[in-house]
C-alpha cells in the first residue's frame, strides 16, 4: 500500500517542491545555517539526494505498474482456469453418461444373444416335438 502511495505522480511533484524549498531556504542561509563548513557540500550533496530520491519514485511507479498488471495476468488466469475446470466438468458428465450408455448396450447385446439361442433352442425342441406327435398320430 505504501508502495503504490509512492508511485502516484502527485507524490512526486509535492517531493518536489519541498525540495525546491528546502534548496531556496539553504541558498538564502549560505550554508551555515546548516552547520556546514563549505558551503560547496550543500549543492553537491543536494543533487544526488534529490537524484537517489526521483529514481526511487521512478522505481516506485514502475513496479506499481507491474504490480497491477500482473493482478489483472492473474484475473484472467483465473478466470480461463475456472472455464476449463466447467469445460472439464462437463466433459467428465457426458463421458460418465456415454459409459453407463455403453454399458446399458452391452447388456442389451446380451440380452438379445440369450434371448437367440434360446429361441434356438425352442425352434430345435418344437421340431422334435412335432416329429414326435407325428410319430405319435402315424401308429395307429
Amino acid at each position: 500500500m505504501i508502495s503504490e502511495g509512492m508511485g502516484q505522480w502527485w507524490v512526486s511533484v509535492v517531493s518536489a517542491i519541498l525540495i525546491i524549498g528546502w534548496t531556496l531556504y539553504c541558498i538564502g542561509t549560505q550554508g551555515p545555517g546548516w552547520w556546514y563548513g563549505t558551503f560547496y557540500n550543500l549543492p553537491l550533496n543536494l543533487v544526488t539526494t534529490v537524484i537517489e530520491l526521483f529514481v526511487g519514485f521512478l522505481i516506485a511507479a514502475a513496479a506499481n505498474r507491474v504490480e497491477k498488471r500482473n493482478k489483472e495476468l492473474q484475473e484472467i488466469q483465473v478466470s480461463i482456469l475456472k472455464h476449463i475446470e466447467q469445460i472439464a466438468g462437463g466433459e467428465d458428465e457426458e463421458i460418465k453418461q456415454i459409459e453407463q450408455e455403453v454399458k446399458q448396450e452391452e447388456k442389451t447385446q446380451m440380452l438379445v444373444g440369450h434371448l437367440d439361442r434360446q429361441d434356438t433352442e425352442l425352434v430345435k425342441q418344437t421340431k422334435i416335438l412335432m416329429e414326435l406327435l407325428q410319430k405319435i398320430t402315424e401308429k395307429p
